[in-house]
């Protein structure tokens, strides 16, 4: 069986509306419920690895990722979605079917919430459990203004409150991959900011929900980005039942990993694996 690194640097492309998404596909483990990531704005594969190698190494699941960057046809609306998000979740639903696999279990953080809650709004069959960390979608008035004014507070604000020089780097190059994103693909990452701006995903939760997808949120207490008081007002309109708040900002995630797949991985297995 080949190694994290192999199958990390090994990428698939797999079409969707608007251009094509690279894939990663860490399997080690082909008879559970495998775990899709469904990342945040401007998060390339190699911004996630320490995340997707924790959720290999913590859950013992196979895991998928993607890389938006060759998405390049996103503009407007689709069939009342942003069209972002729209393109994001049928590249999911794409990698499902072209991978054969009936049911998954996902994460999605900040905007990977919106991407992740329409595919799941499109095909629930084909989502057992979802956990949202941190979403998008759920900010009563917002604006592209507001979004990014709170994006600039949290991105100058957490690295005051980490503890280690270790995590600090590990923030800093966690924030120059996200910058060279946007660098790389300004227009295409401000028509993602403007559906992060609008979009609200609560009305799809009550949906999904309905069609029997379980959904848990998870809030970091010190988020400048979706402050939690926000997002658990949306979550009670939403009728979502478990919510957990922990310690960190927006992207604790990334800071520490590990703890913090550690305790996503109770959180599933408490919905149920």
């Amino acid at each position: 069986m080949s190694s994290f690194e192999e199958q990390f640097l090994k990428r698939e492309e797999i079409r969707s509306p608007g251009g094509f998404v690279k894939v990663v596909d860490i399997n080690f483990d082909d008879n559970t419920t495998p775990v899709l990531l469904s990342s945040g704005w401007g998060e390339t594969l190699e911004a996630l690895k320490s995340v997707v190698f924790s959720i290999a190494k913590i859950t013992g699941r196979r895991v998928f990722a993607c890389d938006y960057a060759h998405l390049d046809n996103i503009k407007g609306y689709q069939d009342g979605f942003p069209a972002s998000g729209y393109m994001k979740a049928h590249s999911f639903i794409n990698l499902l079917d072209e991978k054969q696999v009936n049911k998954v279990d996902a994460i999605g953080h900040s905007e990977g919430a919106i991407n992740v809650i329409i595919a799941a709004y499109l095909k629930p069959e084909k989502f057992k459990n979802i956990i949202l960390i941190n979403p998008s979608g759920m900010m009563h008035n917002d604006s592209f203004r507001k979004l990014v004014k709170r994006f600039l507070s949290e991105t100058l604000f957490e690295p005051i409150t980490i503890e280690t020089t270790r995590k600090f780097l590990i923030y800093v190059r966690y924030v120059f991959r996200v910058v060279g994103y946007i660098l790389r693909n300004p227009i295409q990452a401000f028509r993602e900011a403007i559906g992060i701006s609008r979009f609200k995903i609560f009305h799809l939760l009550r949906n999904i929900q309905k069609n029997g997808v379980k959904v848990a949120i998870v809030v970091d207490k010190n988020d400048i980005i979706f402050p939690v008081n926000q997002v658990r007002r949306q979550a009670k309109k939403a009728k979502v039942k478990d919510f957990y708040l922990v310690e960190g900002g927006h992207n604790e995630i990334h800071i520490n990993p590990d703890k913090f797949i550690e305790t996503i991985n109770k959180i599933f297995i408490s919905m149920g694996r």
